[in-house]
């Protein structure tokens, strides 16, 4: 058992949108595939997941399973209920919201706020929060601790930041002037759409002359870099350990895998998806998904795949100059 209700619960009160026919099962917790215990609801979000659970003889002992529409239900299968639904781990966001304490507004007496800063009501501020001249935090919006918000940032409501999270810092951002470097001013500070969420060490860097933005429903992952002027889609997920340099323009509803690069001054259009490990360096202008990069390999077989590719792109140069000078 691994989320326990203090007493057997209706379906219908951990999942409003239950069909009638399981509104009033009795659910004794939320489990998953290995540690359930009778009496409780396991969520498959796949086929696959469905299939092994069916290896473990004891799994029409609980009360409900929900399982992909497109599952097949055998027969026999005891008191357990089985529940097809079109998206298995969208119900099961919805039942674990059950388990979430609601966060009480509230300021923390540790955070230190600028007095020209602007809280709106219900935000939370956490422990030793510090928020900068000139900043805006719409109504429901959480900061959770160590947080810095610097001067200009505008967080929009209900959106989040999660620990430990640099927002309107200034960015990367130099002139070189003889052997040392001139900085150059980063005054616009960071515009955060409603309902984003910013993971923990993330640091997101202000503008020079406008702000950098991050559209509404935006989630972002812990300890991704985004640089000045970098402007964000609305919907877009980007997962950890992303990079994305200055004036990069991503658009709406894309998906950017872990430890992906991508060079700055280039448009990415809506709908991309960029996997892990790949590094962008021109502009994606058509809906799709984009990557670069080799998977895991023995180190012997990876130096002769990087020895191949090296001698077919050897083999291409010198067949286009051969073909170049039969031109001439």
């Amino acid at each position: 058992m691994l989320m326990k209700l203090d007493s057997p619960t209706m379906f219908k009160e951990l999942y409003p949108l239950a069909p009638a026919y399981v509104q009033n099962i009795l659910i004794h917790g939320i489990s998953d595939l290995q540690y359930f215990e009778a009496g409780e609801c396991v969520v498959c979000f796949q086929e696959k997941d469905w299939l092994k659970l069916q290896e473990n003889p004891k799994w029409t002992e609980l009360a409900l399973v929900i399982v992909p529409e497109q599952a097949i239900i055998p027969e026999g299968v005891g008191t357990c209920v089985v529940l097809p639904l079109a998206r298995p781990r969208l119900a099961f966001a919805k039942i674990m919201d059950f388990f979430v304490h609601a966060v009480e507004p509230s300021i923390h007496p540790t955070a230190i706020i600028h007095p020209s800063a602007v809280i709106g009501d219900g935000a939370m501020i956490g422990p030793y929060v510090v928020i900068h001249e000139n900043c805006v935090i719409e109504q429901g919006a959480i900061i959770d601790a160590h947080c810095t918000l610097y001067p200009k940032t505008h967080m929009g409501a209900n959106a989040r930041l999660y620990a430990h999270v640099s927002i309107g810092s200034p960015g990367f951002g130099f002139e070189r002037v003889g052997p040392s470097w001139k900085n150059l001013p980063h005054c616009s500070g960071v515009k955060i759409g409603q309902r984003s969420v910013i993971g923990s060490f993330t640091a997101v860097a202000a503008g020079i002359l406008h702000p950098t933005t991050i559209g509404d429903d935006v989630i972002i992952d812990n300890h991704v870099q985004i640089a000045h002027h970098v402007s964000i889609g609305s919907g877009t997920a980007i997962a950890g350990c992303v990079g994305i340099a200055g004036s990069a323009k991503v658009g709406r509803n894309c998906m950017i895998g872990g430890s992906a690069m991508i060079t700055g001054h280039i448009t990415i259009a809506d709908g991309v998806v960029i996997t892990g490990m790949t590094m962008v360096t021109k502009s994606l202008k058509t809906p799709g998904m984009y990557s670069s990069g080799l998977p895991v390999d023995t180190h012997a077989s990876w130096k002769k795949t990087v020895a191949a590719f090296h001698r077919m792109t050897q083999k291409y140069l010198a067949e286009r100059m051969n073909h170049s000078e039969t031109e001439l």
